[in-house]
């Protein structure tokens, strides 16, 4: 307890853990935590200074509302270092779950310089079902590419009762991107039962999962970010259930989940001493959410010093991933709202630097503002050369419109590429 309080008096963006759950789900249980570790604190000398190496690419940029818009990014490099760019294809709408949507992939082998186009869902124009939140995780063991997405059947329905019937899909490449197979996981990923509800796999992420390197125990272990839901069998409808991760040690043959308890858009990383770190979207500010077991159990959350990293109030998906014992966060810092746009504006990037395990500081003085308008969901990989990618939902205006029916290029799904060096 002493070496928490002294932990806390580091200041801005420092945070305590705590096991408390609006679910009431986390009966948990110690857990003993893996020794197998290495490179548990970056090096002193190094702090990097990340810089935008060429001019930003737009993957993705939205027509007509009432034609198709592109939202929700996810990206992951490939072992064999290509880039590849996943979103959801609204068509007739820009609303989430109110008609067919598709999950659409760009892949470029040159660094962004030249894309090539893939429908991986490819619904009849008559559809009205809706694959949403892409969520990838690539095994560089094998080089095989999981892209996960949750295929609802909503429109029409009540809100309690639209995901009754989700069903969660998985899509994997074993060529670099190149050819797709599709498997339903709904019935083969168990969640189980806890505090006498039943769970199912409600969404994924969305953005990205991570395969774990810095433990022995869970070496290479695939984690994917999963929502959950909470069934009413009886009744026909689903609530939040809390999140968790689910993983697979056999590089995609099979898959578990662990034990859900806070809800929320989330992605996952990996701290140097090999504990999972959540960063979660929730009630306009953001949450961490920290396994030590391998994702089976996420006992502690604490909630981030909006200063430290500021979000927007009616919150918005963001990004996390670890470079060099190094954690970065990227999204949306929250403008103010108008009768004419919303709160999401501001592109940035965050630093925090690790010490003792896995707790991390956020310092203001460190965000790297990276686009000044409308900004929402990002997703972030790193490449082979050491250089990150950055996808990010980008707009004209200070925030994105209100309008019922919005005119294109109201949105465009922008490529970053940073680089960093050793500051002099």
């Amino acid at each position: 307890m002493k070496h928490l309080f002294n932990v806390l008096a580091l200041g801005i963006g420092l945070f305590f853990f705590n096991a408390c759950s609006d679910d009431n789900v986390n009966d948990f249980r110690p857990v003993p935590y893996p020794d197998e570790v290495v490179g548990l604190n970056p090096d002193p000398d190094f702090e990097p200074i990340w810089e935008i190496a060429s001019p930003t690419i737009t993957v993705f940029s939205s027509k007509a509302s009432n034609d198709i818009s592109y939202r929700v990014p996810a990206i992951a490099v490939t072992k064999k270092g290509s880039i590849l760019v996943f979103c959801e294809a609204r068509y007739g709408t820009w609303q989430d779950k109110a008609g067919r949507t598709d999950i659409l992939m760009k892949r470029s082998t040159d660094k962004g310089i030249t894309w090539t186009e893939k429908n991986l869902t490819n619904q009849a124009t008559s559809s009205k079902l809706s694959y949403m939140d892409p969520t990838v995780v690539v095994d560089q063991v094998t080089g095989k590419i999981f892209l996960f997405t949750s295929l609802w059947d909503a429109v029409g329905k009540e809100s309690a009762k639209q995901g009754y019937n989700n069903r969660a899909i998985m899509y994997t490449s074993e060529d670099d991107g190149l050819n797709w197979t599709r498997k339903d996981l709904t019935d083969e990923v168990e969640i189980g039962i806890f505090s006498g509800a039943t769970r199912m796999i409600g969404s994924f992420g969305p953005g990205s999962g991570v395969q774990m390197t810095s433990s022995e125990q869970y070496k290479n272990r695939l984690i994917v970010p999963i929502r959950t839901f909470k069934v009413n069998e009886a009744a026909g409808t689903v609530s939040n259930g809390g999140n968790t991760a689910m993983w697979s040690d056999d590089n995609g043959g099979t898959w578990e989940t662990g034990q859900p308890n806070k809800s929320g858009e989330w992605m996952v990383t990996e701290a140097p001493d090999g504990a999972l770190i959540g960063n979660i979207r929730y009630n306009g500010h953001r949450q961490n959410y920290v396994s030590t077991d391998g994702g089976a159990k996420w006992p502690s959350f604490s909630d981030y010093d909006p200063i430290a990293l500021p979000t927007p109030a009616k919150g918005c998906a963001g990004s996390v991933i670890v470079k060099d014992g190094w954690m970065y966060y990227c999204g949306a810092k929250g403008i103010i709202e108008t009768t004419a746009h919303d709160d999401r504006g501001i592109l940035y990037l965050a630093k925090a630097k690790f010490f003792g395990g896995h707790s991390h500081t956020f310092d203001p003085a460190d965000h790297m503002v990276l686009y000044d308008k409308a900004a929402g969901y990002t997703c972030m990989a790193l490449l082979p050369d050491g250089d990150m990618a950055i996808v990010a939902e980008l707009g004209n205006g200070p925030g994105f419109q209100k309008l019922s029916t919005r005119p294109a290029e109201w949105m465009r799904l922008e490529l970053f590429i940073l680089s960093t060096k050793k500051p002099l």
